[in-house]
C-alpha cells in the first residue's frame, strides 16, 4: 500500500474525550492516570513527529503516515504522540490475508510523569478511532528488544503476541537518531551507511504483536 500523509485540518478530529478536568496526572507520576481533562486528537503528521523526534528513544520517524495522533493535556500541551503507517508487504501478508488492510503502529510516545496507564489509555483511543474509520482490519506493531521492551502496553490493550522477528541491524546517525538501511524502496549498503557517518550498534530481534479490528 502506498503511504499517504495525513494533513492537519483547522479543527482536529477528536479520537477520545474525557470528563472533568485537572492536572494532577502531570505532577504525580506515581498515581494512576485517569484521563480527566485529556484529549486524543487526530492531527497533522508534522505535529506528532515533532514530539516523537524530541521524546522517543529513536529520535526519528518516517516522513509520512496514514494516521497521526497527539495526546493533549488540560493545559493544552502536547504530551503524547502516535504515528501509524503501512508495514512492508511481507510483514503485512505474514499476519493477515488482505495485506493492504494491515496498519502498523510505527512510533508511539507518552512523556513521563503522567501517571500509570497513560500510555494504554491513549493507545486505546487511537485504536478506537482507526476501527471506527473502517479503512483497516488488522493492526501490527513491534517492541524493541534493543531497548529491553517486552510489549507490556500491547498486552494491556489486548494485542496478541506473534513471536519474534529475525534480528535487524540498528544504526545510529551522526545526529544520534536510530536508523536502518532502508530508505523508502531502497536499502543502502553498509559502505553507504558508513559514508553517511552512521555507526552500527548491532542486530536485534523485535517482538511482534497483532490486533484484529
Amino acid at each position: 500500500m502506498q503511504e499517504t500523509e495525513t494533513h492537519g485540518q483547522n479543527r482536529p478530529e477528536v479520537a477520545g474525550t474525557t470528563a472533568g478536568g485537572g492536572v494532577a496526572a502531570l505532577k504525580h507520576a506515581g498515581k494512576n492516570f485517569t484521563g480527566d481533562g485529556y484529549l486524543v486528537f487526530r492531527c497533522s503528521h508534522t505535529l506528532a513527529a515533532e514530539l516523537i523526534k524530541r521524546e522517543h528513544y529513536s529520535k526519528s520517524c518516517a516522513k509520512i503516515s496514514v494516521y497521526a495522533f497527539v495526546l493533549i493535556s488540560p493545559c493544552l500541551e502536547v504530551v503524547g504522540a502516535a504515528l501509524w503507517m503501512p508495514p512492508t508487504k511481507p510483514a503485512a501478508a505474514s499476519v493477515f490475508s488482505e495485506h493492504a488492510k494491515v496498519l502498523c503502529l510505527s512510533r508511539f510516545v507518552v512523556i513521563s510523569g503522567l501517571g500509570r496507564n497513560a500510555a494504554s489509555w491513549s493507545l486505546s483511543r487511537c485504536i478506537s478511532f482507526i476501527k471506527t474509520d473502517g479503512r483497516f482490519k488488522y493492526l501490527l506493531t513491534f517492541a524493541d528488544t534493543y531497548m529491553n521492551h517486552t510489549g507490556g502496553i500491547y498486552k494491556a490493550t489486548n494485542w496478541n503476541y506473534l513471536g519474534q522477528t529475525k534480528p535487524t541491524a540498528i544504526w545510529m546517525s551522526p545526529e544520534g537518531a536510530l536508523v536502518t538501511k532502508k530508505r523508502g524502496p531502497v536499502n543502502l549498503t553498509t559502505r553507504q551507511m558508513l559514508a553517511l557517518g552512521c555507526r552500527l550498534i548491532g542486530a536485534f530481534p523485535k517482538y511482534r504483536y497483532g490486533l484484529a479490528l
